[in-house]
Order: C-alpha cells, then structure tokens, then sequence
C-alpha cells in the first residue's frame, strides 16, 4: 500500500512537470533559422538566396518563416504584407556573414560602391560607428531601422506571446 501511494505521488508529479514543459513550450515564440544560403528562395522576388553577406528573414507570430536575399527584398515585403505580425525581423551585417541579427537595432549604410543583390546599395552593420566608417570610406549615407521604415514607407508590428 505505501508502494502504491508513493507510485501514484511520483506519477502525479511526473505529470504535473511534463505538462508544464508543454505550456512553456507551446508559450515561446518561434526562434530564428539558418537561412540556406545556395538553396533557398528569397520570399519577394524569388531569386536563389546566396550571397551570405546580404541575407534577411522574417518570423511570423504563427511560426511561418520567409527568407530574402537582401534587405531591400525584406523592406519591400514589409511594406506589402503590414497585416502580418513578427516575432523577428533580422538580416545579416555586411561584416558578419552567416550572423542573423536584429534588423532594428541595426544600422544601415546606402553607398553606390557598395552593391546589393537587388540594387539599393544597402548593407547592414551592427553599431553606428562601423556603419558610420563603411559610409565614409564608401561615400555612403548611414540610417537606422527608423530612417528606413520611411525612406522604404514600410511598417512592422513585433509581437510577443505572453
């Protein structure tokens, strides 16, 4: 019988801890995906995803993952798709290949030397004072996710699963 009752306390406690686990889990928001690079299609303008120094993504509130060459791609769809909700919005820095980062505290540097995959001679850095000496060197322009938003006329709602 004292068998029986500690059995059943364990197995209420297992229990109770595994559907724990699950609440926590069903709670989190979506995570970030390697973009593969070679393979994958930018979700805009559906060229081949390559060069690794241009690379965006976005993730949706539902989980849904979309993948650009480029942030002007990124931008371009934000501005087609303003009803969508994101829990990240991230490309990659111009010197940090392979490194998705937040594209919102990024900062931005438009220069006609430095060339992008669609045009806009836009690459990301991940502080002001790397992209203010891309600029210079680059006879570009810095701006912030913020200048973008209305130089691009776009609008992105992040969103955080309680």
């Amino acid at each position: 019988l004292v068998y029986r009752i500690a059995q059943t306390k364990s197995m209420r406690l297992i229990s109770l801890i595994l559907f724990m686990l699950m609440i926590t889990l069903g709670c989190s928001k979506p995570q970030p995906k390697a973009i593969a690079y070679g393979k994958a299609e930018c979700a805009h303008c559906n060229m081949l995803i390559t060069d690794k120094k241009f690379g965006a993504e976005l993730v949706t509130d539902k989980g849904r993952y979309y993948f650009f060459d480029s942030a002007e791609c990124l931008f371009d769809y934000l501005k087609e798709n303003s009803d969508l909700k994101y829990t990240h919005i991230l490309v990659t820095h111009f010197t940090q290949p392979d490194l998705l980062a937040d594209a919102a505290t990024s900062f931005y540097v438009i220069s006609p030397e430095l060339p992008s995959p669609m045009g806009a001679f836009l690459t990301a850095y991940p502080t002001a004072e790397i992209a203010q000496k891309f600029a210079a060197k680059h006879r570009g322009e810095v701006f912030s996710f913020q200048q973008l938003q209305e130089k691009f006329s776009f609008n992105a709602t992040i969103v955080f699963p309680n």
